[in-house]
């Protein structure tokens, strides 16, 4: 499970509280952004207001765009692989 902190949101500890504390021997591994993949992948967040579901395409359009550093793709690549 690879998921956000998102610690700058109020709410968010409980949330990350309950992933720590449900896991079980059906989960692997867990490992998490400490702010947002955005943050992590050094990219700009859509604007506050705009769809949550837009925030996947938002990603991918700045990886085809070229506008995450190359270095960062291997560092999320690793994370990936460790989770695996």
């Amino acid at each position: 499970m690879l998921f956000d902190l998102d610690s700058d949101k109020p709410h968010q500890k409980y949330i990350n509280d309950y992933i720590n504390h449900t896991k079980n021997e059906q989960t692997y591994k867990i490992d998490s952004f400490n702010g947002d993949i955005e943050s992590f992948l050094g990219v700009h967040k859509p604007p506050r207001g705009t769809r949550n579901d837009l925030k996947p395409l938002n990603l991918m359009w700045q990886y085809h765009d070229g506008q995450i550093d190359e270095a960062k793709i291997t560092q999320l690549k690793n994370k990936i692989i460790a989770l695996i």
